[in-house]
């Protein structure tokens, strides 16, 4: 767990979250969302082994 937490890990600030679940048809899927939605990362590994990743930066102003 002490990778989640801290200045390197992935909880660091209020608001972060991380979600994971198994849905009915088998699929794994981990999300994670920090700096108020500004950086989101997903994950999702499918039963026949197909691994997806997304990653979503925004842009600061």
């Amino acid at each position: 767990m002490g990778n989640l937490f801290g200045r390197k890990g992935i909880l660091n600030n209020v608001g972060d979250i991380l979600q994971a679940r198994i849905t009915h048809d088998n699929k794994k899927i981990l999300t994670i969302s920090r700096d108020n939605g500004n950086y989101k990362y997903s994950r999702t590994e499918y039963a026949n082994g197909t691994i997806v990743k997304t990653t979503v930066m925004k842009k600061r102003k």
